[in-house]
């Protein structure tokens, strides 16, 4: 979770969420304890907010209190789950956790820097970029 007036997600994020509209669920919440709050994705992007309304305006949705660390459940994901997520900005895959009842199970974990970087080759001869992509990715 990231600090702030809004909430962001650990997905990465996808184009088709701004192309669908999709509208998060929200489990229930006392409106006493709950916020309006855009809820938007880690890149932080016009097309990462997940709370997009018509015309693109920017809804909230009631959330309990969070903290960092905290997981917010993206029920049936669509373009946040791993099926149609992507590296866009070198965004590492976000961990998938199956919920069943009060049980979570982890069915796919989380990508990290040396996954993202397994497939790539740096050509030897580049104008020094050589060294600083290999340092990245050590």
């Amino acid at each position: 979770m990231h600090e702030g007036n809004g909430r962001c997600h650990g997905a990465s994020a996808n184009p088709l969420i701004a192309i669908n509209r999709r509208k998060p669920r929200t489990a229930g919440c006392d409106p006493a304890a709950c916020a309006g709050l855009p809820t938007i994705g880690p890149l932080c992007e016009s097309g990462d907010v997940l709370t997009q309304g018509p015309d693109s305006v920017v809804e909230t949705r009631n959330l309990p209190p969070t903290q960092v660390g905290d997981f917010l459940v993206f029920h049936n994901a669509g373009a946040c789950g791993a099926s149609m997520s992507s590296n866009y900005n070198s965004r590492m895959h976000a961990a998938e956790y199956l919920i069943d009842g009060a049980a979570s199970r982890l069915i796919r974990r989380r990508q990290t820097i040396n996954d993202l970087c397994e497939a790539e080759f740096i050509p030897e001869r580049t104008a020094g970029g050589a060294e600083a992509a290999r340092r990245f990715c050590e």
